[in-house]
């Protein structure tokens, strides 16, 4: 075997390495994508029914009987929500606090206590539904 023979033999091999290295690292990075892109989808589709929900409360239409089974819905919906977002504690900590302040406010509504109550439920839901929206673009940011 000529020494030409031997250099085409290696370059052949070394390309046959490299090409094999880039489809298991392409793999892997679709991978990734296909994972991230899923998780972009859940939080996407958490914070479209959290806002709905807090659009309801506030501008009260939990009143009839069907939108109250829809708040009930939503109140059982949130405690698995928590858990499948545990791996995002802010997340997590924060829909804690909207399934709170949600609960709450939905008492105060339809037990119709003093205002001052009211309002301050009101305020703690709001304050509660920014803290998530932060926490979905904190999620949402992350590469």
């Amino acid at each position: 075997m000529e020494t030409k023979d031997f250099f085409v033999l290696v370059a052949a091999g070394i390309a046959a390495i490299a090409s094999v290295a880039n489809v298991i690292i392409s793999s892997r990075n679709q991978r990734d994508n296909k994972i991230w892109e899923k998780e972009l989808e859940r939080v996407f589709d958490l914070e479209e029914k959290v806002g709905v929900l807090v659009d309801d409360l506030v501008f009260f239409r939990c009143r009839t009987e069907g939108e109250k089974e829809k708040f009930y819905q939503m109140q059982h919906y949130l405690p698995n929500a928590m858990g499948r977002f545990r791996r995002h504690p802010e997340l997590h900590e924060a829909l804690r606090l909207v399934f709170h302040d949600a609960g709450w406010y939905f008492n105060r509504d339809m037990k119709h206590e003093n205002s001052e109550e009211f309002a301050e439920a009101k305020g703690n839901l709001l304050a509660s539904y920014a803290k998530f929206l932060e926490a979905c673009d904190k999620v949402l940011s992350r590469n």
